[in-house]
């Protein structure tokens, strides 16, 4: 009888083994899950992020372009207004100079 009951203590010993071995299986097997569930959200985290910052970039590109072309024109006219000065003291000049009257010299 002490036989049997070893060997029924030796199955139940290795029954509670193999459950305990089965119970770390499966907690590695969550813990594994756990990390990979992490490391998905932690992705489209930082995919979302870098999309708000795409966004943020692009509409600051739009701002600079439209301030751009108000530079653009800006500068445009003031191109003429100082073509149309230059012509003007070029005609000035030489209505001194037929006057007798020597303009003055130009420091710029």
């Amino acid at each position: 009888m002490a036989e049997l009951e070893g060997g029924v203590w030796g199955q139940i010993m290795l029954g509670l083994a193999a459950i305990g071995a089965g119970a770390g299986w499966a907690r590695e097997k969550w813990n594994k899950t756990r990390v990979e569930a992490a490391a998905g959200e932690a992705a489209i985290a930082a995919s979302e992020g870098e999309k708000t910052i795409y966004k943020m970039m692009e509409d600051r590109l739009s701002t600079l372009e439209k301030e751009m072309q108000g530079v653009r024109a800006e500068l445009s006219e003031e191109r003429q207004r100082s073509r149309k000065l230059e012509l003007h003291i070029f005609r000035l000049e030489s209505l001194m100079r037929k006057a007798g009257i020597d303009p003055p010299v130009f420091e710029g």
